[in-house]
């Protein structure tokens, strides 16, 4: 780029010579402009750039020769076209909510698309990146003119612009008068590229124009198929991404109309051996599919699916231990979870068939370019877990929990973004399972997964919330506290009783870690801070004798209230209003001295929309502020605490509750 601004500004230069050279020197320059237009120019100075367009001006007004005029009017030209179309694009993106600026300036798009037409034609692509900018951030803007728009996409091929014109209403009918041309033009042509584009096109406006793609949708999908036996790979990759495109924007009517024909497809697709990309795009494909499939579509299918999957797994597997390759196998891995989570109870004869590779992959993959592949692996385990349910998966649970525990030998390695975190959260849902608990073992055995578990992730740093550590923690105490609900409606041991107060009174200091941690209050920590704080309370609310309810109350209150997440906001309110309404002697203070403190948490709670009028809480709270609005001194203590937003507030608490 330096040498290409030292040369324009000699060619500039060059502009005050002799007339075979002045001639030569506009040429230059106006390929120049044309080709490396963006990252050229703007990089030039201002006096710079001030000079050139007074030369050029200078030039064509007072050089005595036609030729040298015309070649200058081209530099003129080019370079007025280059910037019209700049500022017409940063004009049109600084305005973009002004609606009604925008109209009055439509008449400016015919001049951009008819540059974008010349200009593509010449190889310059600088008048395309400005419409592109206006298409992704003021699609609106296009609308008068939408079918011209259209029409020049498809002219230059040019079928990627069609992402960013999906926020268009008007998208869909255009599209509908143009399919026909879109197959005949494109989906059959010899140049691989135009197949390729075509059908990124129809990958990308199923969602924009979905009533009147699904008219033609038999013949769309039939034409689609075709492709996933193309000459060239990109074109079959592409076909694959058309479909599961489809099956998603289409669904469940995409499945239960295509079901016998993608499945086959997808599947012969699959054993694209020479190809891993199309290989795992099809994988990807059959993903999208399944997830919106009913059972009972798939149902018919899933031993041959289950077959193909598993050749196809082991047959990765060795080119992983071989070779080191691992796309494909990241998506079948992912595809079989996908069918497992899909066929429920009806996976378990496979079950057998699975485990062994997928606790082989846990156990060796412990390269940190092999986290993907292991955290998809985790994430497969738990949603075959979940499918076939604890009397097939007990066997294997303990023994997976220990086994990611003993490979992952320093949890401080892990990165904020490490797939395996939340794989991890994903297999601790697996132990999970529903809420009603049968037996003492199974219950045990969860308790013994999650203490591990938890102590593990809090070795992340307590620091690290956005690594998941605060998701975990809440939803690990909340499920405790759901085993004891349901564990205290039958007779339970003493033995028993102490374990799952030992884990209570182990999880809470970690919880108090997290929620007291320098960032936890940052936008990204927020909401899983205040999930600890909720999980804080139902400890206190449902497990008393767990904890230690005197020491935490205060800390408790004192993190009050929940701004961000408003469905825990409600459980923390309402165990507010337990305590408030039995006269908590650690919550109201001696001689009721926190009151003020307890009506600052009520009035951002309304003034953030934490608590709604018709809340059950709203009702309770607002008779605790009535209370108090009779006793004079105390009232007048509390209300001239707060400023007049919160005031507002519990005013229109009072009205409303």
């Amino acid at each position: 780029v330096m040498h290409q601004q030292q040369f324009i500004k000699r060619l500039w230069l060059t502009l005050c010579q002799r007339w075979h050279v002045k001639q030569m020197a506009a040429v230059l320059l106006r390929r120049l402009l044309s080709s490396s237009f963006e990252e050229v120019y703007p990089s030039l100075t201002v006096d710079v750039q001030m000079a050139i367009k007074t030369e050029l001006l200078a030039s064509i007004q007072m050089d005595g020769s036609s030729s040298i005029r015309k070649k200058v009017c081209d530099v003129a030209a080019e370079l007025s076209r280059n910037l019209l179309a700049r500022a017409t694009a940063s004009f049109i993106l600084s305005n973009e909510g002004n609606s009604a600026l925008l109209k009055h300036f439509s008449d400016l798009l015919p001049g951009i698309l008819q540059a974008v037409d010349q200009s593509c034609y010449s190889g310059d692509d600088s008048v395309l990146k400005s419409l592109v900018e206006i298409a992704d951030t003021a699609p609106k803007y296009l609308r008068p003119n939408l079918e011209a728009t259209l029409q020049l996409c498809l002219k230059v091929g040019l079928f990627l612009l069609v992402l960013f014109l999906k926020p268009i209403g008007t998208f869909g009918s255009v599209f509908y008068e143009d399919a026909d041309f879109i197959f005949e033009q494109d989906l059959t042509h010899s140049d691989w590229r135009y197949r390729h584009a075509g059908l990124r096109a129809l990958s990308a406006i199923g969602e924009g124009c979905h009533q009147q793609m699904e008219t033609i949708l038999n013949e769309i999908v039939n034409f689609v198929l075709l492709f996933c036996q193309d000459p060239h790979p990109r074109v079959r990759y592409a076909a694959c991404n058309a479909i599961g495109q489809m099956a998603t924007d289409f669904a469940p009517t995409f499945q239960k109309k295509f079901h016998d024909k993608v499945i086959s497809a997808l599947l012969q697709t699959m054993e694209d051996q020479s190809n891993p990309r199309v290989q795992a795009h099809a994988a990807a494909a059959l993903i999208n599919f399944t997830e919106d499939c009913p059972k009972a579509l798939l149902i018919p299918y899933l031993d041959n699916l289950v077959q193909h999957l598993h050749v196809i797994m082991v047959a990765k597997l060795q080119e992983l231990i071989q070779k080191g390759t691992k796309l494909v196998l990241e998506q079948v891995v992912t595809s079989i979870a996908s069918v497992a989570d899909t066929a429920e109870e009806k996976f378990v004869p496979y079950y057998d068939l699975f485990m062994p590779s997928l606790k082989h992959i846990v156990e060796n993959a412990v390269q940190k370019e092999l986290r993907l592949l292991r955290g998809k692996t985790i994430e497969c385990i738990s949603l075959i877990g979940l499918a076939v349910g604890k009397e097939k998966f007990i066997p294997d649970a303990s023994a997976v929990m220990q086994l990611l525990l003993k490979t992952q030998t320093d949890f401080n390695d892990l990165e904020d973004d490490d797939p395996q975190v939340s794989a991890l959260l994903c297999f601790s849902q697996s132990l999970m399972g529903s809420d009603s608990v049968e037996d003492e073992f199974w219950v045990c055995l969860r308790l013994k997964c999650f203490r591990d578990l938890m102590f593990s992730f809090y070795s992340l740093n307590p620091v690290m919330i956005s690594s998941n550590a605060g998701v975990f923690y809440p939803k690990l105490v909340w499920v405790l506290v759901n085993c004891m609900k349901v564990l205290n409606c039958h007779k339970i041991s003493f033995f028993f009783l102490h374990i799952f107060c030992s884990v209570f009174s182990e999880a809470i200091p970690l919880l108090i870690g997290v929620i007291q941690a320098a960032e936890s209050k940052a936008k990204e920590n927020v909401n899983a801070t205040e999930n600890c704080i909720s999980a804080v309370g139902k400890v206190m609310r449902y497990r008393p004798e767990c904890i230690n309810v005197s020491e935490v109350l205060p800390h408790w209150v004192s993190w009050l209230p929940l701004n961000e997440d408003k469905e825990e906001a409600v459980h923390t309110f309402n165990y507010l209003c337990d305590l408030i309404e039995c006269n908590n002697p650690v919550v109201l203070g001696p001689d009721n001295t926190n009151l003020p403190k307890i009506f600052l948490i009520i009035a951002e709670g309304v003034a953030n929309e934490s608590i709604k009028s018709d809340y059950d809480c709203s009702k309770r709270l607002a008779n605790v502020i009535r209370q108090v609005q009779v006793s004079g001194g105390l009232w007048t203590q509390c209300v001239s605490s707060l400023n007049e937003a919160h005031q507002k507030a519990i005013q229109d608490l009072l009205n409303t509750a």
